[in-house]
C-alpha cells in the first residue's frame, strides 16, 4: 500500500525523530507498513540513515519489518550495509540472523553491496 501523503513519518524516521515515530506507531501502527513510490516505508529511511533508535523501536514493534522490501527488492539491511550504518547492521543481524540471506532483485544480499 503506497501513501505518498504519509511522507512526514518517513521524514521523522529519516531524521531521528524516534518520540513523534512512537507516538505515530502508537496512534496507527500500520504506519511500519506505508510506503512512498520507491518503495521505501520509515524502516528503509531510518537504517539507511543509521537512526538506530527509530530502528530499534520499529524491530520491536513489529519484527517482520526486517524484511520489508522496496521496489527494488532491497530491505533495510541492505541499506543500512551500503550507508555504511554498522550499527543498524549489528543490530538487525542481532535480532534477525537471517536476514543477511534476503536478495534484492539483482541477485544481491547486503553484505555483497
Amino acid at each position: 500500500e503506497k501513501h505518498e501523503e504519509w511522507i512526514g513519518f518517513h521524514i521523522a524516521c529519516f531524521n531521528g525523530h524516534t518520540e513523534v515515530v512512537k507516538y505515530l506507531t502508537t496512534l496507527d501502527p500500520n504506519m511500519v507498513n506505508v510506503k512512498i513510490n520507491s518503495g521505501d516505508t520509515g524502516f528503509h529511511a531510518a537504517c539507511e540513515r543509521g537512526r538506530i533508535d527509530v530502528v530499534k523501536h520499529f524491530t520491536t514493534i513489529a519484527p517482520s519489518v526486517v524484511y520489508q522490501k522496496n521496489n527494488d527488492g532491497g530491505t533495510g539491511f541492505h541499506g543500512a550495509c551500503i550507508k555504511g550504518r554498522l550499527n543498524v547492521v549489528s543490530h538487525l543481524v542481532t535480532v534477525e540472523p537471517s536476514v543477511v540471506y534476503v536478495k534484492d532483485k539483482l541477485g544481491e544480499t547486503g553484505l555483497s553491496k
